[in-house]
């Protein structure tokens, strides 16, 4: 399942969001707090840890932007889909992928139930999220392409295989800017 929804803030309170999230610091999956923390976790286990994204993001907004991860709730409240059908837990980020991160672009699927995004930067129709019937589909089958069109919000079953689409520009004020979330039901 998926479903789209449009001006999913309202233009002012979208305006206050982005500029948020342009001041928060953006890292990869090898320097990204979080996965250094959870390496170090699983190597004491010893167990294998395999944290792995395209493109840099910020810390989860519940240790660095509480007020803007409230604000993405609340709206979340208000679209009375039903994905929330059941409590769950969420973490949500901001994700920046830039042109230069589209040949290390993959189908995959997430380990959450549901996910979303928030499309933040300008309109761009050659990029989007594409959904995939399976992860071992070519690039060019995809079964929907949601394109991006800013204060667009996505949310799908994260098992569906899907990918980003059109990673563009060269950096914060001119690439693809997103909020991401990834929702577990408990």
């Amino acid at each position: 399942m998926i479903s789209v929804y449009d001006n999913f803030l309202p233009s002012s309170v979208f305006e206050g969001v982005v500029k948020k999230v342009k001041s928060l610091d953006f890292y990869n999956d090898k320097e990204h707090p979080q996965a250094i923390r959870e390496k170090a976790e699983k190597e004491a286990l010893g167990e294998e840890y395999k944290m792995s994204f395209c493109g840099v993001r910020t810390e989860s907004f519940l240790d660095v932007a509480t007020t803007t991860d409230r604000i993405i709730l609340k709206g979340l409240e208000k679209l009375g889909t039903s994905f929330w059908n059941k409590k769950f837990l969420y973490n949500t980020y901001a994700h920046l992928r830039l042109e230069s991160d589209s040949t290390k672009d993959f189908i995959h699927q997430d380990k959450s139930d549901f996910a979303f995004l928030l499309y933040l930067s300008e309109t761009n129709l050659n990029s989007g999220t594409k959904i995939y019937e399976s992860v071992n589909a070519n690039q060019s089958e995809e079964n929907t392409f949601v394109k991006f069109v800013q204060n667009r919000f996505v949310i799908y079953d994260a098992k569906l295989p899907h990918m980003s689409w059109g990673n563009h520009g060269t950096d914060l004020s001119n690439g693809r800017l997103t909020i991401n979330g990834f929702c577990e039901y408990i």
